[in-house]
């Protein structure tokens, strides 16, 4: 239960807009959602990212000059929460 209101209240923050300008919190928050929810690390979930970019050869638009992984938050918020979403929907399944 309390892995649901974590989740539920980061949502809520999101989208009251607590947590706008605010990007370490969000990730912060994020990170300690999946770690609860036993979905490993904030890590772990850019490197998933990134192999899924790799997979779909999408990942040249958000490399560097240097080489270097630029994912836009939006982007990384977007997976994030639909990867929580698919655990709740299957856990109730």
């Amino acid at each position: 239960m309390a892995e649901k209101m974590k989740f539920d209240s980061l949502m809520r923050d999101i989208t009251s807009g607590a947590l706008a300008d605010k990007q370490d919190e969000l990730m912060s928050r994020m990170e300690e959602v999946l770690e609860e929810e036993e979905m490993g690390t904030m890590d772990e979930m850019i490197n998933d990212i990134r192999d899924y970019l790799t997979s779909k050869n999408k990942l040249d638009p958000y490399l560097n000059e240097a080489g270097v992984m630029q994912i836009p938050l939006e982007m990384v918020f977007s997976w994030f929460s639909a990867a929580i979403n698919k655990r709740k929907k299957a856990s109730q399944d």
